[in-house]
């Protein structure tokens, strides 16, 4: 058994739940594997449970801790094990293999999917509607081994940010992950995929996609999720972050006043080399630093 999952005391239903249920097979999926994989530390923990019906893990969860039901429609849960607090205990989600299939009606929103639960659906299938490769490994805890259908152990390797298939594709049905692919840039010192890069810049234009909703116009990708995605990035790695957020196309798009002040004054980023990662308000003041008040207003 991984590492990691030894380690956390929140986990330690995994074998009682593996006893009880032979038949079921267990993944642990995400963030997870992936940091497991570098040795980076995480909090946050993804399941999928195949081969067992929704009511049966309902049960038995619902009687080793608190389980919330509100995914409960698309057959996810977050589970909290008796003895822990929301505050002491890691992130974790419980999941039934699942599809997920863009609405008609989708901009590239990123809760615009129709979702499909299926216990007997098979993990590979599960895996394929992630977004980057390296998100899309799957931890086989039955059996002790990984599972990566899309060679992001490779990428982990090499150092690479690279979409689950097709870039294009994987973009256009959730346009946040243009934003995402930066942040995992920034957080992982890693580069992005060349064609992976190419699909982010060509659609880096829709980040401001509006669409018309109960009678007004609102973004497709919410601001306060791209102010979410830019925090995290510039959070991790500064310097790094603006760097891909301007060669990208990202800062022309977001902070067309920024990108202007950038090609004009080649030295004005030069501070953020000796901005400490965790220091999110210093990183910010210094990067808008040239802004009026109108220009701050707007971005």
């Amino acid at each position: 058994m991984l590492p990691i999952i030894k380690a956390e005391p929140s986990l330690a239903f995994i074998n009682d739940f593996l006893r009880d249920h032979k038949q079921a097979s267990l993944y642990l999926v995400g963030g997870a594997v992936r940091d497991a994989q570098i040795g980076r530390q995480t909090k946050d923990f993804d399941f999928v449970i195949g081969n067992i019906q929704p009511r049966t893990i309902e049960n038995w969860f619902a009687q080793r801790g608190t389980l919330d039901l509100v995914g409960k429609h698309f057959g996810v849960y977050k589970f909290i094990p008796s003895g822990f607090s929301p505050r002491d205990v890691s992130s974790i989600d419980l999941a039934l293999p699942r599809t997920e299939a863009v609405t008609k009606k989708s901009l590239g929103g990123y809760r615009d999917f129709d979702v499909q639960s299926d216990p007997s659906l098979s993990i590979q299938d599960d895996l394929k509607r992630r977004d980057f490769t390296i998100n899309a490994m799957a931890y086989d805890v039955h059996n002790g081994k990984l599972i990566d259908p899309f060679g992001g152990q490779h990428d982990l390797e090499n150092k690479l940010i690279r979409a689950v298939g097709t870039a294009q594709e994987r973009f256009e049905e959730d346009l946040t992950r243009l934003l995402r692919a930066i942040r995992f840039a920034a957080q992982l010192d890693f580069e992005i995929e060349a064609n992976t890069s190419v699909a982010i810049r060509e659609l880096m234009p829709s980040i401001n996609k509006l669409r018309a909703q109960n009678g007004k116009e609102e973004f497709v990708v919410p601001r306060e999720v791209v102010g979410e995605e830019l925090a995290k990035a510039l959070a991790s790695d500064p310097a790094l972050a603006v760097k891909e957020l301007l060669s990208c196309g990202a800062l022309c798009e977001l902070f067309p006043g920024l990108a202007a002040i950038l090609a004009s004054s080649p030295g004005y980023l030069d501070p953020l080399a000796h901005a400490k990662p965790e220091a999110l308000r210093v990183s910010v003041a210094v990067l808008m630093r040239g802004l009026d008040e109108a220009a701050l207003m707007q971005a």
